[in-house]
């Protein structure tokens, strides 16, 4: 059965006081934030997984969604061109941290890339607690 995503995947609203601003400011063009239901649904559609699901997620400021497009397959298992999509969070401990990647089919990555995109979220938490 095809579930219909444009029913049920819920409204997107980002607040303008998103704990995950610096990140849109900070993270290299090449990390396409999620900001709309109809830019979710894409995505599930085009990585068949669950981001859809996610919404609440990114209007309540639990979660910021990213798509990151790997057109080398650098970081793929495969070596292959590879689409991710990045789930990021913060906590008051640990700042801004990745708490999943996953590619088409929720296949994983190298840990590399899981690095690579620590590495920039580190950053900006430097900055944040200068």
């Amino acid at each position: 059965m095809m579930l219909n995503y444009e029913k049920i995947t819920k409204n997107v609203k980002i607040s303008k006081n998103t704990k995950f601003k610096p990140l849109y400011k900070a993270l290299p063009k090449e990390f396409e934030p999620i900001k709309s239901k109809k830019r979710l649904i894409k995505k599930t559609a085009m990585q068949h997984h669950c981001v859809w699901s996610y919404a609440d997620n990114i209007t309540n400021d639990i979660s910021a969604i990213f798509s990151y497009m790997d057109h080398a397959g650098e970081y793929s298992k495969t070596g292959k061109s590879e689409r991710y999509t990045i789930e990021v969070r913060y906590g008051k401990e640990e700042g801004f941290y990745v708490n999943q990647i996953k590619s088409k089919y929720n296949k994983d990555r190298k840990r590399e890339f899981w690095e690579y995109v620590q590495h920039f979220l580190d950053e900006v938490n430097k900055k944040k607690a200068a």
